[in-house]
């Protein structure tokens, strides 16, 4: 695979929790193309629905969440940003599950702006006998 980044995928979605769906299927759907396994897809699903979960409910309502998310050789990673009410509260179970299920994590303020990102690596193909 080549560690050339492909072009990043971009959404914007308002800051309602009925959107989180959407960001989930997109995130799968780039995981499944990078050949990840059903349960890494799984894992990577969850820890999308719980950092954008955490990112809006500290979002003002109704305002624009940016995610985008780039491919790299076997990395997938999000990069989530929205108008924040205060800092993202991850709880400590809700913490606990997303570093079982990605790589790495991060959960920041910048301004007046929530971050949230993950990022997560397919299997490696195995060699060729």
């Amino acid at each position: 695979m080549s560690t050339t980044p492909e072009p990043p995928v971009s959404l914007v979605v308002p800051a309602d929790m009925s959107y989180v769906r959407l960001a989930r299927l997109v995130v799968s759907s780039l995981a499944a193309d990078l050949r990840f396994t059903f349960e890494q897809i799984e894992d990577l699903r969850i820890a999308t629905d719980e950092l954008l979960s955490a990112l809006i409910t500290s979002s003002v309502p109704g305002t624009p969440v940016h995610i985008g998310l780039t491919v790299t050789g076997t990395v997938i990673a999000l990069r989530a940003r929205a108008l924040a009410t205060g800092a993202v509260q991850l709880d400590p179970l809700a913490a606990q599950i997303v570093a079982t299920t990605v790589a790495t994590f991060s959960v920041s303020i910048d301004a007046d702006h929530a971050i949230v990102e993950l990022r997560s690596h397919a299997p490696e193909p195995a060699p060729v006998a």
